[in-house]
């Protein structure tokens, strides 16, 4: 059996490797240290609603700057969440509240100037981290 496991994003690949195993049961842990985590809200719809939640377009983790690219909807407040060891010196296009140790919630506003119901709109967020 052949397994490839590529650490990183398409641009950036941190790590490749090609293992081989013999036949029978195998096991791959992986530990990854530093870097961040992006969740984006996922509200629980019903039947019939519109779509609610961020949708996260793009992500660019360039030295110390996070970049994050999300279509939000323009009537409510949006959350990504962000889970990192490292620390966040500053942030801008959402507010930043942290949850617990290592885990924050970037906070973007409902654009009262769009706030047609269920219409969203392009917004970017950069946060500055502290590794």
């Amino acid at each position: 059996m052949s397994l490839y496991c590529a650490v990183g994003s398409a641009e950036t690949e941190l790590t490749a490797q090609q293992l081989n195993s013999l036949q029978g049961k195998s096991e791959l842990r992986i530990e990854v240290y530093g870097g961040v985590s992006v969740t984006a809200e996922t509200p629980e719809l019903r039947l019939g609603e519109a779509s609610a939640g961020v949708r996260v377009v793009g992500t660019n983790l360039a030295g110390n700057l996070l970049t994050i690219e999300a279509d939000v909807r323009s009537d409510r407040e949006s959350r990504i969440q962000l889970q990192t060891a490292w620390g966040i010196a500053n942030e801008e296009g959402a507010a930043l509240a942290p949850i617990a140790d290592g885990i924050f919630n970037l906070i973007i506003p409902a654009n009262r100037d769009e706030s047609s119901s269920g219409s969203y709109r392009r917004t970017k967020v950069m946060v500055e981290l502290k590794p």
